[in-house]
């Protein structure tokens, strides 16, 4: 929180009050300004969080999370997730956060799917998936680190 003040000596009665233009953007629209890194330490506390609580199967998942520091204008914004750049693999991140209903999976271009259940490779032509449980990596931790 930034709160700002002025004591009554520092009004001059006899002009105008004068608006800072190049202080207020130093301020509010700077990466080095408080609010600049406030922001930047939020975001890799919560990068720090969403990786931390990914789920590990591969170690993809985790590996792909990070954060893109960019402006929209004057406006600071940083992207948290996976692939936060542009350009960004969607991949499963999605689905491993929101999870998924009950689902069909068919093949694409093969005439069967091919997986590993128990140590032994299995064929099928159709896989009537259960869906999964949704992993909010990173939407649990984002009110505790900017609150």
């Amino acid at each position: 929180m930034i709160a700002l003040s002025i004591s009554p000596a520092q009004i001059n009665s006899d002009g105008p009050v004068r608006f800072n233009q190049a202080g207020f953007d130093a301020v509010f629209h700077d990466w080095n300004g408080p609010v600049g890194r406030h922001i930047s330490r939020g975001a890799r506390k919560l990068e720090m969080l969403a990786v931390s609580s990914a789920g590990l199967r591969t170690g993809a998942l985790r590996r792909s999370i990070g954060t893109y520091y960019t402006r929209r204008g004057k406006i600071l914004e940083a992207r948290v997730g996976a692939n936060p750049g542009p350009g960004g693999v969607v991949g499963y991140a999605l689905y491993h956060h929101e999870g998924t209903r009950p689902h069909i999976i068919r093949p694409k271009k093969a005439q069967a799917l091919r997986f590993t259940v128990a140590g032994h490779t299995v064929f099928a032509k159709v896989v009537h998936h259960p869906g999964t449980k949704p992993n909010p990596y990173l939407t649990r931790w984002i009110r505790g680190v900017f609150s």
